[in-house]
């Protein structure tokens, strides 16, 4: 609805690509601030933005400006509020702007409801336990579709309130245009690179203050909770799955940050390269 609205203006491929590439490089800059802020490297530098970068070439739905891309300033929005929560001494405010930023990206996207997840696992490990704060999680996520449900009302509009938060809407994605190497190829590297990141993060663990482990765990279970909602969305192909990016960049970060030889380093950028180049044009 959106790029046909802006289609409607006049803008050609061309634009649309510039707002992609706007968004990607918006995007990858926010996850790299949200990452030193909370100090969980031990040097500040751009490699978490670049490894958003470089993810999101390894398949082309990721490039492409869509509401799934535009829903991610939310999910960022998302990360950066859970990731605080533990250093806050009223987290009040935060907490309802993390069930907000929940409700906005489900509006954009129904299924990044399963997003409440990243929150509710952000304060059982960072937070004890205080009933106001739940309570007000809970009114975050309420609150814009409790005012959706008001202005349809007033307009008299208030059927098409099903037609936009529909469940029926959350199916599993088709991917049956796609070859079984289009889909194979994408999850093998992807899945090569989130091993490595892994790897690295457990070495470095050792070193590890408590409290940078505490925000490792939610950022681990972000990963899984948001590839989780990319199985439940409207899309045919990727689209959905590029949230998972946000939290798969900081893991993959580690890579760069491990003790290995610099040759090693070196051979796995310039693989992440080749690799980004061969699915972009297969």
């Amino acid at each position: 609805m959106l790029t046909n609205w802006l289609g409607w203006q006049g803008s050609g491929p061309v634009f649309f690509t510039f707002l992609a590439l706007l968004n990607v490089l918006g995007q990858a800059l926010f996850l790299n601030k949200i990452v030193l802020d909370a100090n969980l490297y031990q040097y500040k530098t751009y490699l978490p933005a670049f490894s958003y970068v470089l993810l999101t070439s390894f398949v082309p739905e990721w490039n492409y400006f869509s509401v799934y891309m535009l829903s991610n300033w939310f999910v960022l929005g998302l990360l950066s509020n859970v990731i605080k929560l533990g250093d806050a001494a009223d987290a009040r405010k935060l907490i309802f702007n993390s069930g907000l930023m929940v409700a906005m990206a489900t509006v954009m996207v129904a299924s990044h409801i399963f997003l409440i997840l990243i929150l509710v696992v952000g304060m059982f490990v960072l937070r004890s336990f205080r009933f106001s704060e739940w309570m007000l999680l809970l009114l975050g996520v309420l609150a814009p579709f409790y005012f959706t449900i008001g202005t349809l009302f007033l307009l008299d509009q208030l059927p098409f309130f099903t037609q936009l938060f529909s469940l029926d809407l959350m199916v599993l994605p088709d991917l049956s245009a796609f070859s079984l190497q289009e889909i194979l190829l994408p999850l093998l590297v992807i899945g090569f690179y989130w091993l490595l990141g892994m790897w690295s993060l457990n070495s470095m663990s050792s070193k590890m203050l408590v409290q940078v482990k505490k925000l490792w765990i939610i950022i681990i279970a972000a990963f899984f909770i948001s590839s989780l909602a990319g199985f439940f969305n409207v899309s045919e192909g990727f689209y959905a799955w590029i949230s998972a990016l946000l939290p798969l960049s900081i893991i993959f970060a580690t890579l760069w940050y491990a003790s290995y030889r610099k040759w090693v380093l070196d051979i796995l950028f310039y693989l992440g390269i080749a690799f980004s180049l061969f699915l972009q044009w297969m």
